[in-house]
């Protein structure tokens, strides 16, 4: 087993909220963290070693993260969590990597980093114990009696002798922290800073979870009794990373106007489903396009608003103009991979269809009998004839045709067929690129 300890200083750590925190937070390393009473955290790290790259690889990085959040530990390595506890509380960077080695790696230790020995301190120092290795010399029996059996018991559990259970550290069910502002904001630029702050221990969270978020919360405090003003920024879908979540809050921000300055910032995450990380594969696949598409549909959406971004999905009617709709981006239809079920039919004859359609079809001239448009019109293929709609009032029946005027450009048009209540004529209906 190996364990790494890490000690702050108390005054950095404010108050056990904090620290567990960044419990959460040591998650992202082993599954197995433990919270200290003297401002540390404990982590069983010996199973990602070598997912990491090994001990000096995983401490470089977590020295890397501690920073970027304003922190430093003490941070020591041993094959018991008490001894990992007792040489992080001693020596920054301190280590033992054999059970066997540890008597002679906690002997020079001072006896008051022992929890057991504050209240016979005064004691061991009048008989001259004031190294662990002094203690470990003295017969067990006699150092029981002397001065108790938790002080040989807290020895025997750093050496390996006793079992040394820790509680292993939970995340909270939910996310919901509040941060204070120094002093009164008036714009929301200055705001980036503390909400991205919340941001990124919601994703801390999130990950040590295997949560991913939909859409969370962020209200803004104003002082007295004004209402709070909250932006809930939504995801195209869920998802855990700082680098998704940043950019929608970033466009949100952007388009705010504070109504009275704010005082603080509270983060609520809601809608939370399970964590799914994309698997690799050789060849792209519809989900790939999806995910890199992702990101450019949240900012559009923090931008526009969600009714401002939509998607075209297909209808089952042969009408061009009735063959869409426009519908909610939601990414996860895009992610469903087609059937295999059965080939679809050929449709036979069937001409190319743009995909650029007018918003009601333009009258074109005829001359000689044929369309006519700044000149006149070469029929390249048709006629594909479109007879639809006789259930409702918008019956159509039609001779669709690829043609082709003075430069070359392709366009689809048609020929009404002339019935009762249809006047004839050429149409164009669209335009190919």
């Amino acid at each position: 087993m190996r364990w790494h300890a890490l000690r702050f200083e108390p005054q950095a750590v404010a108050g056990p909220g904090e620290l567990a925190r960044l419990a959460t937070w040591a998650i992202r390393f082993t599954p197995v963290v433990s919270v200290e009473a003297h401002a540390g955290l404990l982590l069983e790290t010996g199973p990602s070693l070598r997912y990491f790259g090994g001990a000096d690889a995983l401490e470089r990085l977590i020295r890397q993260e501690l920073l970027a959040q304003g922190l430093r530990a003490s941070l020591a390595m041993a094959p018991t969590p008490g001894a990992a506890s007792l040489l992080a509380r001693w020596r920054d960077g301190a280590r033992c990597l054999a059970p066997s080695g540890l008597p002679a790696r906690l002997g020079p230790l001072p006896v008051a980093l022992l929890e057991s020995a504050a209240p016979c301190l005064d004691a061991l120092e009048s008989a001259g114990l004031r190294r662990i290795a002094s203690l470990l010399a003295l017969p067990r029996h006699g150092l029981a009696r002397r001065f108790g059996q938790p002080l040989l018991d807290e020895l025997d559990r750093a050496l390996g002798l006793r079992p040394d259970p820790r509680p292993r550290h939970v995340p909270p069910p939910a996310f919901d922290e509040r941060l204070e502002l120094p002093a009164r904001v008036d714009a929301t630029p200055a705001l980036e800073w503390a909400a991205f702050r919340l941001v990124e221990h919601l994703c801390r969270w999130l990950q040590a979870s295997q949560k991913a978020t939909r859409a969370f919360e962020l209200a803004i405090e104003h002082d007295g009794e004004r209402p709070d003003t909250v932006l809930a920024p939504g995801l195209a879908e869920p998802a855990w990373h700082v680098d998704r979540l940043r950019p929608v809050l970033r466009e949100r921000l952007a388009v705010l106007r504070l109504p009275a300055p704010a005082s603080a910032l509270r983060l609520r995450c809601r809608e939370l489903d399970p964590a799914a990380p994309a698997s690799g594969s050789l060849f792209p696949d519809p989900a790939g396009v999806a995910e890199a598409l992702a990101p450019l549909v949240e900012r559009l959406q923090a931008r526009l608003g969600h009714e401002g971004v939509r998607r075209l999905q297909q209808v089952d009617d042969h009408r061009p103009e009735a063959a869409w709709r426009a519908c909610e981006a939601d990414l996860a239809l895009l992610k469903r991979r087609p059937s295999r079920a059965s080939p679809a039919t050929p449709r036979l004859a069937a001409l190319p269809r743009p995909l650029w359609l007018l918003d009601s079809p333009l009258a074109l001239g005829e001359r000689n009998g044929l369309p006519f448009r700044e000149g006149p019109l070469s029929l390249l293929a048709g006629p594909e004839r479109i007879e639809s709609g006789w259930w409702d009032d918008r019956s159509v029946q039609r001779d669709y045709f690829v043609a082709e005027d003075s430069l070359h450009r392709l366009l689809w048009i048609y020929r009404e067929r002339l019935g009762d209540d249809a006047a004839g004529g050429w149409f164009l209906h669209g335009r190919f690129g």
